[in-house]
């Protein structure tokens, strides 16, 4: 799990108490369930401090990214691994918090797999992607589309 607050914006000047403040950030987490206990945590936690100084609280959530989790028996988790596997690559499916286009595919019931570039510290003012891992990636492609030409 990752709760993070990632933006606090509030004000018109630096000299004057703002009226107002908003608080963004995110909560990533496999369990539902889990995601409702620490949303239910903070926005009681911000209620309290924020009715303890006679203030008030508006508090919305949304989704992003909806949850999704393949098990290693679906066809196309199958099919990718022996994609991976014809290109020299040995693979290891993973539990991952990011979202991606695979989220939103899952949600609406078409099973997809997200496949990982290589790219190194990403999000970072230091994210790269070596070259050969660069190569590799081409190699999948091309490895997805012709399989996927005969799948069809």
């Amino acid at each position: 799990m990752t709760l993070n607050i990632g933006r606090i914006e509030g004000g018109t000047a630096t000299n004057v108490v703002p009226d107002r403040c908003v608080v963004t950030g995110e909560i990533r987490e496999f369990d539902p369930h889990l995601i409702d206990v620490h949303l239910d945590f903070l926005q009681e936690t911000f209620r309290t401090s924020a009715q303890s100084d006679g203030d008030s609280l508006e508090f919305s959530t949304s989704v992003d990214f909806p949850l999704f989790t393949l098990a290693l028996t679906y066809e196309v988790v199958r099919r990718t691994m022996e994609v991976l596997q014809s290109v020299g690559v040995t693979p290891e499916p993973i539990e991952y918090l990011g979202g991606s286009d695979a989220n939103e595919l899952n949600a609406k019931g078409i099973p997809s797999v997200n496949l990982g570039i290589g790219a190194q510290n990403p999000h970072g003012n230091d994210e790269f992607i070596l070259l050969e891992d660069l190569h590799t990636s081409v190699k999948i492609a091309l490895a997805l589309i012709e399989r996927s030409i005969s799948w069809w």
